[in-house]
């Protein structure tokens, strides 16, 4: 049965990944863009696709190739919301992606944990 300990060690992973991943690090920002293009490449010897996005940021616009490979091409002119770092627009994503939720797993594992435990305590 894990313990407190565990929980600590879950909520301590999700932070470090939290961390490590700088639109955590620093905040992010929030933006509407759209998918202009897309690049090919291969992961597991099949192909991929990586949407390209051309987002408003201040006076300009920016174009990121996204990391998250996708099965599917991308639709062009799809409206997506994009996350990007407020220091370094060039490194944003797109929202929803699971590196952004992957941390709060860790932290929703941690929280659960507690709650069992915290439960068998009060529960006669």
């Amino acid at each position: 049965m894990l313990t407190f300990k565990g929980a600590l060690f879950f909520a301590l992973v999700g932070i470090a990944f939290m961390i490590k991943n700088p639109l955590h690090k620093r905040g992010f920002l929030r933006a509407q863009g759209i998918i202009t293009d897309y690049e090919r490449g291969k992961k597991d010897g099949k192909e991929v696709f990586f949407a390209r996005v051309k987002f408003p940021c201040k006076e300009e616009e920016i174009l990121f190739t996204d990391d998250t490979p996708l099965r599917k091409k991308p639709t062009f002119g799809t409206i997506v919301d994009v996350l990007y770092d407020r220091k370094n627009p060039q490194h944003a994503e797109i929202e929803g992606n699971f590196s952004i939720i992957f941390p709060w797993i860790f932290i929703l594992i941690a929280f659960i944990i507690l709650i069992f435990n915290l439960k068998q305590y009060f529960i006669f």
